[in-house]
């Protein structure tokens, strides 16, 4: 005990999302009648449209046809990994990310439900087979070969699977079924914790492990399947400083005479 004390002491502390709920941008996206919300700095690289309609049978965007099953919603995303007091010390520790939503036919997943845990490791595994490549072997290169190399967590009645990878294990892959056909794949670049070149140090595993956690159940997944648009966070990019509007039934925002009291729960 005494020693994962001492392990814990040589990493900063980490930065709490959830006691910050409004220190950061918001991204709101519809797929196949799907409302999704993720959080992201103010300077992420965004898709600029906010509707998507994925087509099983052509296996493609039904407004762009010559998308793959691949929807980058989140291009390049950054977070601060600690508290903003610890920012001047440590100022490498941040996480890169992108999001992305596939089909799971596309790469070589189980194009059903998942009904279980081993659904998923089996589909995830498969997804790592799908983009092996020989220059894999070199250059510290590594990804799971079994389901017990990867975490699983539910986190608003949503499973994630929760994996490492890429070279000396600097990228954590968060991956989750949207529906039966689609999945998000959340992927974190933090090498820049650590000395270029080197393994991911002991220990540091662990203590990334509460901040995806924190980042994934700020992320909002819903159905839009008889909810009145009144009720759902309305489409679009919004800053990290935004200011509380009532939102219409056809999710507009009322005009700004409308008192601060009768604001709307989602604040944008």
């Amino acid at each position: 005990m005494h020693l994962e004390s001492d392990k814990a002491k040589q990493f900063p502390e980490l930065r709490s999302l959830s006691e910050d709920p409004h220190g950061f941008a918001i991204y709101v996206c519809e797929i196949s009648d799907i409302r999704c919300v993720f959080p992201c700095n103010d300077g992420a690289r965004t898709m600029p449209g906010y509707q998507f309609n994925f087509d099983k049978d052509e296996n493609a965007l039904v407004e762009n046809p010559s998308y793959s099953g691949e929807i980058r919603l989140i291009q390049h995303g950054t977070f601060s990994l600690v508290p903003s007091q610890q920012k001047i010390s440590y100022p490498n520790w941040l996480g890169d990310f992108t999001v992305k939503v596939w089909a799971k036919s596309e790469i070589s997943m189980i194009d059903r439900s998942w009904t279980s845990e081993a659904d998923m490791a089996t589909s995830v595994l498969s997804h790592y087979d799908y983009y092996e490549r020989p220059d894999h072997t070199e250059r510290g290169y590594h990804r799971p070969k079994s389901a017990n190399e990867m975490d699983y967590v539910v986190i608003n009645s949503r499973r994630w699977c929760i994996s490492i990878c890429g070279y000396y294990n600097d990228r954590f892959l968060l991956i989750a079924e949207l529906n039966e056909h689609l999945i998000v794949k959340i992927v974190f670049h933090v090498s820049s914790c650590w000395p270029a070149d080197t393994l991911l140090p002991e220990g540091l595993k662990e203590h990334l492990m509460p901040f995806f956690t924190d980042y994934l159940s700020r992320i909002q997944i819903i159905p839009t399947e008889g909810v009145p648009e009144s009720e759902l966070p309305p489409l679009g990019f919004y800053p990290s400083k935004r200011e509380e509007k009532e939102i219409d039934s056809e999710g507009n925002a009322v005009a700004e005479d409308i008192p601060a009291s009768s604001s709307s729960e989602w604040g944008w």
